[in-house]
This record gives C-alpha cells, sequence and structure tokens, in this order.
C-alpha cells in the first residue's frame, strides 16, 4: 500500500481480514486500496464511517 501498489495490497489485507474477523483495520485497509483503485461504493457494504478512518489513514501514512 505505501508503494501505490493498491491493487496487490488489497489482496493481502482482504486475506487479513477473511482469517481475523476481529481484525478491522485489514478490512479498512483492504476499502482503502479499493477506493484508490476506482471503486468508491464498496464501502457502503460495510458498516462504519469509513471516510473518517481513511482520512485518519492517510495521516498516519503521511507521519511515516
Amino acid at each position: 500500500m505505501d508503494l501505490g501498489v493498491y491493487d496487490f495490497a488489497a489482496q493481502l489485507f482482504w486475506l487479513s481480514s477473511t482469517f481475523d474477523k476481529e481484525n478491522k483495520d485489514a478490512l479498512t485497509k483492504y476499502l482503502y486500496c479499493i477506493e484508490k483503485l476506482g471503486v468508491s461504493d464498496l464501502k457502503e457494504n460495510f458498516k462504519g464511517n469509513y471516510d473518517k478512518l481513511f482520512k485518519d489513514l492517510e495521516k498516519e501514512k503521511k507521519k511515516k
């Protein structure tokens, strides 16, 4: 994800989220990568304020 390879990163985060249902961070990162690939309406199928979570994720990326 940090390298901008969102398609590969999305696959990894999806696999991570399916193996650990409690890992909400993996699902957020998956949906973030999918949105970066141009699919902006998929996050509506999941509960949560993903716009806010995406902003938090971007702040975290900038901090690194």
